[in-house]
């Protein structure tokens, strides 16, 4: 007598197991692209008619700018396969200032 034959089971594909080799999905990104686009609203007016809103819009518009071009930086070698991981390093805070170190780290 034959043993009963049961249908092979189907294995799902799993991701990857190295979290760098991937797409990398962060939806918030696109809330911080809208914000940029939002404060380049109005343009730069000049230095001698700027009121601390402009100031402050300004500010906060080259800095969500410089941070989206680091994470686009980061998203590319992620996708590319690199290896690899934001590090931040800690600054002592000073009052009116704020120094912010980012870099895309290698890794082995």
């Amino acid at each position: 007598m034959k043993p009963p034959s049961f249908p092979r089971p189907r294995v799902a594909s799993a991701p990857p197991t190295d979290p760098c080799v991937r797409r990398l999905a962060i939806p918030e990104i696109n809330a911080l692209r809208e914000l940029r686009r939002a404060l380049a609203r109005g343009g730069i007016p000049p230095l001698d008619k700027r009121t601390p809103e402009d100031s402050a819009r300004i500010g906060a518009f080259q800095t969500i700018g410089a941070l989206l071009r680091l994470l686009d930086e980061y998203k590319r070698r992620v996708e590319d396969g690199q290896r690899c991981r934001l590090v931040e390093v800690e600054r002592s805070p000073q009052p009116g200032r704020i120094l912010i170190e980012i870099a895309i780290e290698a890794q082995p």
